[in-house]
């Protein structure tokens, strides 16, 4: 009995979720257009890290439990300071790379031999 409703609250579930996902974009469909930020700050990274290290806490939680199995604590420890590792690189390349957008435009707008405003600068 518990696993058939499991599984008829899991259909429902994902039904309400499909039909939530199909309606939304379509009432913001009037709505005017807003330039989306695009950088990646310290939460989205925060958000980021936290849900792609789910698998390798609930690893090393089932490797915890059961003292047999190590090899499964072995590698929920590897891969998480693996993960950790990367978005602490990936961090580093997009704040990189973010600063050189945000020269390359200030560039754009300045001639180089005056220093003066050039044409796109009086346009915008």
């Amino acid at each position: 009995m518990g696993e058939w409703l499991t599984r008829r609250l899991w259909l429902v579930w994902c039904v309400v979720g499909g039909i939530v996902a199909a309606i939304y974009p379509l009432l913001t469909l009037t709505e005017p257009v807003t330039e989306a930020a695009t950088t990646l700050s310290r939460g989205r990274l925060v958000v980021l890290a936290v849900s792609s290290l789910i698998a390798p806490l609930l690893l090393l939680g089932q490797g915890l439990a059961r003292a047999e199995h190590l090899d499964r604590l072995a590698v929920g420890v590897v891969v998480g300071v693996l993960f950790v590792l990367v978005v602490v690189r990936m961090a580093g390349l997009v704040g990189k790379v973010q600063s050189q957008a945000d020269q390359l435009s200030e560039l754009a707008m300045r001639d180089d031999l005056t220093g003066l405003p050039n044409r796109p600068c009086w346009r915008s």
